[in-house]
């Protein structure tokens, strides 16, 4: 059985009120390196009076995007009154959904599209021209596009994925 590894949220950021970024990203350093070592870990926030979604997204939602699922189980969350274990559920439920929408990104680039010598094709249980679908799929993320563009900002990767991706369903010469 692993040890479990008590990180004090407060002592980090220096005080009682847990607002700001770079105070997350202290946090989240301390909690990714424990969850590393296969450690469980506590993330106390005792004697903390305030805290903002942006030091909870720095501090554990970005371990959405660097850990593993097994990881994010070993970590408990503690000491936080109603209102902020509330916000603790909301920046973790949100960063869980982004990370799974860019997995999906990332899969269906990775496996359902390939070159062939008779032309590029999208393996949706069977193979489809991509000439004859594409346009269709690029229509479809364009929309997506549009209504996640302001939180695609933050994302870059995403972003250049998702161009990737319509260049090529729209038939273009991607280098």
């Amino acid at each position: 059985m692993s040890d479990t590894v008590i990180i004090y949220a407060s002592e980090i950021a220096g005080e009682e009120h847990c607002i700001c970024r770079a105070d997350g990203d202290k946090v989240y350093k301390e909690v990714f390196s424990a969850l590393s070592l296969d450690k469980d870990v506590t993330l106390c926030f005792t004697g903390v009076k305030t805290i903002t979604s942006m030091f909870l997204e720095a501090a554990v939602g970005a371990l959405y995007y660097t850990v593993t699922t097994k990881q994010i189980d070993r970590l408990t969350i503690d000491g936080l009154n109603q209102e902020g274990t509330n916000l603790a559920m909301i920046v973790c439920e949100n960063a869980s959904r982004d990370y799974t929408a860019s997995l999906t990104t990332e899969k269906f680039i990775e496996n359902c599209y390939c070159d062939e010598p008779n032309g590029p094709f999208i393996n949706v249980g069977e193979k489809v021209r991509l000439d004859v679908l594409g346009p269709i799929l690029a229509d479809a993320m364009e929309v997506f596009v549009l209504v996640m563009k302001p939180s695609m900002g933050s994302r870059p990767k995403e972003a250049g994925q998702i161009a990737y991706l319509l260049e090529r369903l729209r038939g273009g010469n991607v280098t």
